[in-house]
Protein backbone atom coordinates (compact mmCIF):
# COMPACT_ATOMS: atom_id res chain seq x y z
CA UNK A 1 0.00 0.00 0.00
CA UNK A 2 1.41 3.35 -1.06
CA UNK A 3 1.60 5.88 1.80
CA UNK A 4 3.15 8.74 -0.17
CA UNK A 5 6.10 9.79 -2.28
CA UNK A 6 8.77 12.40 -2.84
CA UNK A 7 9.72 12.21 -6.51
CA UNK A 8 11.15 8.74 -7.14
CA UNK A 9 11.12 7.83 -3.44
CA UNK A 10 7.94 5.90 -2.71
CA UNK A 11 6.81 5.41 0.89
CA UNK A 12 4.92 2.14 1.10
CA UNK A 13 3.93 -0.73 3.34
CA UNK A 14 3.54 -4.30 2.06
CA UNK A 15 4.26 -7.82 3.33
CA UNK A 16 7.68 -7.71 1.60
CA UNK A 17 8.75 -4.09 2.11
CA UNK A 18 8.19 -1.33 4.66
CA UNK A 19 9.50 2.14 3.89
CA UNK A 20 7.57 4.90 5.55
CA UNK A 21 8.28 8.15 7.38
CA UNK A 22 7.81 9.31 10.94
CA UNK A 23 8.00 12.58 12.90
CA UNK A 24 6.67 14.65 9.99
CA UNK A 25 7.07 18.33 10.81
CA UNK A 26 5.66 21.14 8.65
CA UNK A 27 6.55 24.76 9.35
CA UNK A 28 6.01 28.12 7.72
CA UNK A 29 6.47 31.79 8.45
CA UNK A 30 5.75 35.26 7.10
CA UNK A 31 7.68 38.52 6.89
CA UNK A 32 6.86 41.94 8.27
CA UNK A 33 8.73 45.21 7.92
CA UNK A 34 8.70 47.62 10.82
CA UNK A 35 8.39 51.32 9.99
CA UNK A 36 9.55 53.66 12.74
CA UNK A 37 7.59 56.88 13.31
CA UNK A 38 8.75 60.03 15.04
CA UNK A 39 7.03 60.34 18.44
CA UNK A 40 4.72 57.41 17.79
CA UNK A 41 4.47 53.66 17.74
CA UNK A 42 6.04 51.88 14.82
CA UNK A 43 3.83 50.37 12.13
CA UNK A 44 4.10 46.79 10.87
CA UNK A 45 3.68 46.07 7.18
CA UNK A 46 3.05 42.54 5.92
CA UNK A 47 5.62 41.92 3.16
CA UNK A 48 5.15 38.29 2.20
CA UNK A 49 5.10 34.59 2.87
CA UNK A 50 8.24 32.44 3.21
CA UNK A 51 8.56 29.00 1.65
CA UNK A 52 7.41 26.14 3.87
CA UNK A 53 9.80 23.61 5.39
CA UNK A 54 8.97 19.94 5.89
CA UNK A 55 11.16 17.49 7.77
CA UNK A 56 10.78 13.83 8.64
CA UNK A 57 12.79 10.71 9.28
CA UNK A 58 12.82 7.30 7.64
CA UNK A 59 14.10 4.04 9.14
CA UNK A 60 15.88 1.94 6.52
CA UNK A 61 16.36 -1.73 7.35
CA UNK A 62 17.27 -4.80 5.34
CA UNK A 63 14.83 -6.75 7.54
CA UNK A 64 12.07 -4.49 6.19
CA UNK A 65 13.04 -5.27 2.59
CA UNK A 66 15.16 -2.18 1.94
CA UNK A 67 18.62 -2.04 0.36
CA UNK A 68 19.99 0.50 2.86
CA UNK A 69 23.03 1.67 0.89
CA UNK A 70 21.09 1.94 -2.38
CA UNK A 71 18.33 4.00 -0.77
CA UNK A 72 20.80 6.40 0.88
CA UNK A 73 22.60 6.79 -2.46
CA UNK A 74 19.27 7.64 -4.12
CA UNK A 75 18.59 10.35 -1.52
CA UNK A 76 22.06 11.88 -1.85
CA UNK A 77 21.68 11.91 -5.64
CA UNK A 78 18.33 13.74 -5.42
CA UNK A 79 19.85 16.32 -3.08
CA UNK A 80 22.90 16.93 -5.32
CA UNK A 81 20.74 17.44 -8.42
CA UNK A 82 18.67 20.11 -6.66
CA UNK A 83 15.61 19.22 -8.71
CA UNK A 84 12.17 20.07 -7.39
CA UNK A 85 10.00 16.99 -6.73
CA UNK A 86 6.34 16.63 -5.80
CA UNK A 87 5.66 15.66 -2.19
CA UNK A 88 2.55 13.50 -1.83
CA UNK A 89 1.25 12.09 1.45
CA UNK A 90 -1.85 9.97 1.23
CA UNK A 91 -4.06 11.69 -1.33
CA UNK A 92 -2.76 15.19 -0.57
CA UNK A 93 -0.26 16.82 -2.93
CA UNK A 94 1.74 19.33 -0.87
CA UNK A 95 3.43 20.82 -3.94
CA UNK A 96 6.98 20.90 -5.24
CA UNK A 97 9.87 20.71 -2.80
CA UNK A 98 13.64 20.47 -2.97
CA UNK A 99 15.74 18.33 -0.66
CA UNK A 100 17.98 20.79 1.19
CA UNK A 101 19.51 18.59 3.88
CA UNK A 102 19.95 14.95 4.81
CA UNK A 103 21.48 13.23 7.80
CA UNK A 104 22.18 9.52 8.20
CA UNK A 105 22.68 7.69 11.48
CA UNK A 106 24.02 4.20 10.84
CA UNK A 107 22.57 2.04 13.61
CA UNK A 108 23.78 -1.48 12.74
CA UNK A 109 26.20 -3.17 10.33
CA UNK A 110 26.56 -6.81 9.37
CA UNK A 111 29.76 -8.85 9.75
CA UNK A 112 31.09 -7.44 6.44
CA UNK A 113 30.54 -3.84 7.53
CA UNK A 114 27.50 -3.33 5.30
CA UNK A 115 24.85 -1.10 6.92
CA UNK A 116 21.71 -3.07 7.72
CA UNK A 117 19.79 -0.42 9.70
CA UNK A 118 20.03 3.34 9.29
CA UNK A 119 17.95 6.33 10.39
CA UNK A 120 17.64 8.95 7.65
CA UNK A 121 16.51 12.51 8.42
CA UNK A 122 15.39 14.72 5.54
CA UNK A 123 14.65 18.44 5.29
CA UNK A 124 12.65 19.77 2.34
CA UNK A 125 11.96 23.36 1.29
CA UNK A 126 8.98 24.43 -0.78
CA UNK A 127 9.96 25.32 -4.35
CA UNK A 128 8.21 28.38 -5.77
CA UNK A 129 8.77 29.84 -9.22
Amino acid sequence: MRVGSFGSIVFSVSPRKIETFKNLKRSGSVNFSEHKRHNGKSILEFTGINSEDISFSVTLSTELGIDVEKEIEKIVDIEKKGAAQYLVIGKKIYGKFVLTKHSVTYKYHDKRGTPVVAELSLTLKEYNK
